[in-house]
């Protein structure tokens, strides 16, 4: 749980996952995050002090089917166009071939 935690992330998808519990209130995540997000506003508060150039990243709440969604797609896409990039190279081989 704390290695979850410690990513913005996978706090996300956990919190996702923690609402679509029915055996958990929607009370009991709200006051967590919200204890949460005031940690984080006290650590890039103390980063902003000490680290000039610091810009936090904020991340927007995503749930996990559509996290779920995205990285399937993304998995789609990243093999479809490694499969092009093959017959590309294949193209460009049998033109050398040919000169």
């Amino acid at each position: 749980l704390q290695r979850v935690l410690k990513h913005d992330g996978t706090k996300q998808l956990f919190f996702g996952e923690c609402k679509a519990d029915p055996t958990i209130k929607n009370s009991q995540i709200e006051k967590i995050q919200k204890q949460l997000k005031g940690q984080q506003a006290k650590d890039d508060q103390y980063r902003k002090v000490n680290i000039g150039h610091y810009q936090p990243l904020n991340y927007k709440p995503v749930s996990p089917s559509y996290y779920l969604k995205t990285a399937f797609s993304n998995a789609i896409m990243t093999a479809l166009y490694a499969r092009d990039e093959d017959y590309e190279r294949q193209k460009q081989a049998q033109g050398l071939k040919e000169t």
